[in-house]
């Protein structure tokens, strides 16, 4: 038998299980999912796996081809010796089939989804920042290529997440892309106008055609319209609310079908706003749209959340406060002191106070939280 040590790789497919001791399988070439990556296994030349205990390397053998079911089945007959194993969804449909090993002793578990395995160290002895670490998956964000949403982007690509930023201009995007490509990030821009009915399914097409896969979606984009309520045209209420609510909405569910219902598995960030949690001064330009739409959008990040929630699909919502940007300058310049008198941290959103809280919901980090609103303003609805 042939050690297979850590940093190499296993390939599952319905028809056998074998590991590859020089260099990557033809399938591994260029995937960053499998760049990290230890296998507590061993072969034969004959491609039999085993099922080493990594404590004393000793263990039982599963010999000759095993097919994915057999090997699960092995798996299964060893829950007490080993820890768990998890078969969510009862089912042996490769496609949407996720199992998770946990080894009782040494912290190792053997995580796959589909046909492909990797085994990483998410047990006891696990450090956190495996817990956030996002290699592998493919994240879109919407209004991504400025602003909010490149800062949610940037924080997602240096966890590892590949990125499918969205914007409407391909100027705008050419320059983000440019700028997440130069600090190492594996990023692609989609232009899209996300507030018409038919955009969304065609983009989450591109997307996957693209990567293959989509695991995170992050709904930055919107748009405001600023007038009194008594004034306020139908023009401006339909563009609010056909980008800000419908064409969120649009988005999420062609991504769900197309992708999380399958994989049993995904993560959407709702960017919301505290202006959808409460009106604001009357000094103010009238937003009545803007602040309807965000509270639309808090309401249905706990609706998709109940919903999904047996699907293993989280859903959670942010709620900036003023960051600047091009849709909060002129409310800023007119009225950034009072703002800031009446935030307890007194200061502005920055270009990085967003990007802890998207890791975090986007990640396994976030695992147990779904259907919640993160208010991240400095403490201004407090008071």
């Amino acid at each position: 038998m042939a050690d297979i040590t850590r940093r190499q790789f296993l390939c599952a497919s319905s028809a056998s299980l074998f590991a590859s001791s020089s260099g990557l399988p033809a399938w591994a070439e260029g995937n960053p999912a499998l760049t990290r990556v230890h296998l507590p296994w061993v072969v034969d030349e004959d491609e039999a796996l085993a099922w080493h205990r990594l404590k004393d390397e000793k263990g039982p053998t599963l010999t000759g081809s095993a097919s994915w079911h057999d090997f699960l089945e092995f798996l299964g007959s060893r829950l007490g010796e080993y820890g768990c194993v998890d078969v969510h969804r009862s089912s042996w449909d490769y496609d949407r089939l996720e199992t998770s090993v946990w080894p009782d002793d040494s912290g190792w578990g053997l995580v796959s989804n589909g046909r492909r395995m990797t085994v990483s160290n998410f047990g006891a002895n696990c450090g956190l920042t495996d817990l956030f670490d996002l290699t592998g998956r493919v994240a879109i964000v919407t209004g991504g290529s400025r602003g909010l949403g490149l800062q949610m982007a940037s924080a997602l690509g240096e966890f590892g997440a590949s990125l499918a930023l969205v914007a409407r201009r391909q100027s705008d995007l050419d320059a983000a892309v440019a700028q997440l490509a130069a600090a190492g990030h594996t990023v692609v821009g989609f232009a899209t106008d996300l507030g018409t009915p038919d955009a969304a399914a065609g983009l989450v097409e591109r997307v996957i055609g693209h990567f293959g896969r989509i695991d995170i979606l992050v709904n930055n984009a919107g748009t405001t319209w600023g007038a009194p309520a008594e004034d306020h045209p139908l023009e401006g209420w339909t563009k609010v609310i056909n980008l800000n609510v419908t064409g969120l909405f649009l988005l999420t569910q062609a991504v769900a079908r197309r992708a999380f219902l399958k994989q049993g598995k995904g993560a959407v960030i709702n960017v919301a706003s505290i202006e959808g949690l409460l009106g604001h001064h009357p000094d103010r330009p009238g937003t009545v749209a803007y602040n309807t739409a965000k509270g639309a959008v808090i309401n249905m990040t706990r609706a998709l959340a109940a919903e999904w929630g047996p699907c293993n699909i989280r859903v959670n919502a942010l709620a900036p406060g003023y960051f600047p940007s091009q849709m909060t300058m002129a409310t800023i310049e007119r009225h950034g002191d009072e703002i800031l008198h009446q935030t307890p941290l007194g200061k502005l959103g920055g270009e990085t106070d967003l990007m802890g809280a998207t890791l975090l919901l986007a990640s396994d980090a976030g695992g147990h939280i779904t259907g919640q609103t993160l208010v991240i303003d400095g403490g201004a609805t407090i008071i």
